[in-house]
């Protein structure tokens, strides 16, 4: 937005025959380019998340997961997002100084990211099955990833793809990781209920959906 204003400024000054001083009050770090870092590192996340849920679900000749099996995939998201949270704030921090500076911040921010998208993911494959992926595919990536505001910020998105964008983990994910870098924290409540809420909601659903299938086959 900001590149969006100046053009459109050195434009008007132009015609004026007069120039202008841009100060970029927030600059991006020295290894963030054009402050893209953040979508990039939630987008690895979010599809990281989704695919260790989709191989899990594919284990052991793709059986129908029951409550048992349900409770032990979910355990294993826990230490496999708190790795590559890990991961994505050495690779963002320490190894390219993109985002620096904030390594413990972005190690649970990305936790929480690949919890909401792996938590969803593997209730939706439960509750769907092979179709539960395409929808998950959908809403994190043909959805979320245009409208996560990473690329183009909400105020210039169209009406629709702005309005969804912060309620889809990719957009609540960007936002939650530029605010923390760049604006000590601020504006980061809505971000961190959504994401939490795909977190526990989707294992809650995950669960309750693994119970009705066991229902279905003992009627059967």
């Amino acid at each position: 937005m900001s590149q969006t204003a100046t053009q459109i400024a050195q434009k008007i000054e132009a015609a004026q025959k007069r120039q202008i001083t841009v100060t970029d009050i927030r600059a991006p770090h020295s290894g963030d380019g054009r402050g893209m870092t953040s979508v990039y590192l939630v987008l690895g996340w979010v599809i990281g998340g989704y695919l260790t849920a989709t191989i899990m679900g594919m284990a052991a000749g793709s059986r129908p997961a029951n409550r048992h099996r349900t409770l032990i995939r979910l355990a294993v998201l826990v230490p496999y997002a708190l790795v590559s949270g890990l991961a994505g704030a050495v690779i963002v921090g320490p190894v390219f100084d993109a985002l620096g500076g904030h390594f413990w911040s972005l190690t649970g921010i990305g936790t929480l990211v690949v919890l909401a998208s792996a938590a969803t993911a593997l209730a939706l494959q439960t509750l769907l099955g092979l179709l539960g992926t395409g929808v998950v595919v959908l809403l994190f990536v043909v959805l979320g990833n245009p409208s996560s505001g990473g690329v183009y910020p909400a105020p210039l998105l169209p009406s629709f793809w702005s309005a969804i964008g912060q309620a889809l983990p990719p957009g609540a994910g960007t936002t939650l990781v530029r605010n923390t870098v760049y604006f000590s924290g601020n504006a980061t409540t809505s971000a961190l209920w959504v994401l939490g809420a795909y977190a526990a909601g989707g294992a809650l659903l995950a669960w309750a959906a693994s119970w009705w299938r066991e229902r279905r086959t003992a009627e059967l």
